[in-house]
């Protein structure tokens, strides 16, 4: 998925309690490119990982895991960045946030889901998936009058009879995807 103009720009420095938050940002949590904030070893993508109810994640390096399931919140750093996983889950008061209607995102961010497992069916919703349940939310701001979605077309039917889900995105005057590999 892609937001933002793509614009070029430094991240914001981390506060002295580690925390990030800046134009574009709409939490204030621990690091993600903090080791301690995985309890010393980051995160790969092979790592089932759950942001558990009360913890607070800021991403601000590119990352890539195979499940992701948040029960607290993740929110994007105001930088270009990439995450990646077989799925997103999120829970109760969980929140995936990336912008703010006050403070929208302004750079660029992808989401690529890649399961690939036709054996995987994680709670019915398949092998690739973002999903909201009980409560969980998913929030993505980009500027002001740009169109963030656009409807499922020709595109998707290609893209799924050869195995890819993609549904494209439009922000910042940019088209961008959020893409199964």
């Amino acid at each position: 998925m892609n937001l933002g103009n793509g614009s070029a720009g430094s991240p914001s420095a981390p506060g002295p309690d580690g925390s990030v938050n800046g134009p574009g940002e709409v939490i204030q949590g621990e690091r993600w490119s903090d080791p301690a904030t995985w309890g010393g070893k980051l995160p790969d993508a092979n790592s089932d990982l759950t942001i558990p109810s009360g913890k607070t994640v800021v991403l601000d390096q590119n990352a890539c895991v195979r499940h992701l399931t948040l029960e607290g919140e993740l929110g994007f750093a105001n930088q270009d960045l990439e995450l990646c996983a077989h799925s997103i889950m999120i829970h109760g008061k969980g929140r995936l946030a990336i912008g703010s209607e006050a403070s929208p995102f302004t750079k660029h961010a992808t989401i690529t889901l890649k399961g690939s497992d036709p054996t995987e069916n994680l709670m019915g919703l398949g092998t690739k998936f973002i999903a909201a349940m009980m409560g969980g939310r998913l929030d993505l701001h980009g500027p002001a009058g740009v169109t963030s979605w656009t409807n499922r077309s020709h595109f998707l039917d290609q893209a799924e009879r050869s195995g890819c889900s993609r549904r494209h995105v439009r922000s910042g005057g940019r088209r961008g995807r959020l893409a199964g590999r």
